[in-house]
């Protein structure tokens, strides 16, 4: 009987031993429990974080996209300004160069219709007396400071 007592201690003993690791583990296994759902709801959080980052990038993006192609849009209307009026700046510059060339022209074409009609004058003084050309009254071409204006220094009627 002696071992059966010794025995039936052994196995109580055991039991309580069992016992004592079974609430360990649970223990464990409660602290654990903790852990995870602590883990899984700072995951869930950097989760929504993560979301709420994405859609403000996202909407960040295309913003700068639409902004971007508008400055695009607005640089390639500007250097099509910028060439349109360099052509208009050259014709002007042209047209000027050609009116300009075209006073002299008629300035010099007066000169010689001056000379021409003084030459007339005298040739006309010499065979009939006086001439028609010289009483100036309505007929021929008004003399230098008559009428049309003074050409200025350089020759040209547009520049006093």
């Amino acid at each position: 009987m002696k071992q059966g007592k010794r025995l039936s201690k052994i196995i109580k003993k055991e039991s309580k031993t069992e016992k004592l690791a079974l609430a360990t583990a649970i223990a464990e296994l409660g602290q654990l429990q903790k852990i995870q759902k602590s883990a899984v709801k700072a995951e869930s959080q950097c989760q929504s974080t993560h979301s709420t980052v994405l859609a403000a990038s996202k909407k960040t993006e295309l913003a700068y996209l639409a902004a971007k192609a508008k400055h695009e849009t607005a640089l390639a209307r500007l250097h099509a300004e910028e060439e349109a009026l360099e052509r208009l700046r050259e014709g002007a510059r042209e047209a000027t160069e050609r009116m300009q060339d075209k006073a002299a022209e008629v300035d010099a074409l007066r000169r010689v219709l001056a000379v021409d009609e003084r030459e007339r004058e005298v040739l006309l003084g010499e065979l009939g007396g006086k001439g028609t050309l010289g009483k100036r009254e309505g007929g021929g071409t008004p003399r230098r400071g008559e009428g049309m204006g003074t050409l200025g220094k350089k020759g040209s009627i547009w520049r006093n």
